[in-house]
């Protein structure tokens, strides 16, 4: 089950299903190897500590399918969701790449992570394809 950083909650550090440390911040720095604060699996142990004393909260809808790469990867959905409407605004084709993406999301005031924008592109085609399936 998915979890995400409470807020006020600046920091949290988990182990990923291979034992390594990962660390979620509300706010990563751009370019860094930090995650941010979707937390897409913690054991059962960690889970219940982070819930007990106020860290975490669980997040109980369930995922686009599409999304599920990103939610793998530790990509907030919701940031990616919310790229997808930017892009959208911005009446970009379908078949634009991240590049240029960035680029004019950077120009219309919009802030969004490398790893964000990748996701949004990759869910956006899927969607948007004629071979699609309906949801």
């Amino acid at each position: 089950m998915p979890y995400r950083l409470k807020p006020g909650i600046h920091l949290v550090c988990v182990k990923d299903r291979l034992g390594k440390v990962c660390y979620h911040y509300a706010n990563p720095v751009h370019g860094s190897q930090a995650f941010g604060p979707f937390i897409p699996w913690i054991s059962d142990e960690q889970a219940a500590h982070l819930l007990r004393i106020g860290y975490v909260e669980r997040v109980d809808e369930e995922p686009d399918p599409v999304l599920n790469e990103a939610i793998r990867d530790g990509i907030d959905p919701d940031r990616v969701r919310d790229c997808i409407q930017a892009i959208a605004k911005l009446d970009i084709p379908t078949d634009v790449g991240a590049p240029k993406i960035r680029a004019a999301l950077r120009t219309a005031g919009h802030h969004f992570g490398n790893d964000v924008v990748g996701a949004a592109v990759k869910t956006r085609k899927a969607l948007l394809s004629p071979t699609a399936q309906p949801q």
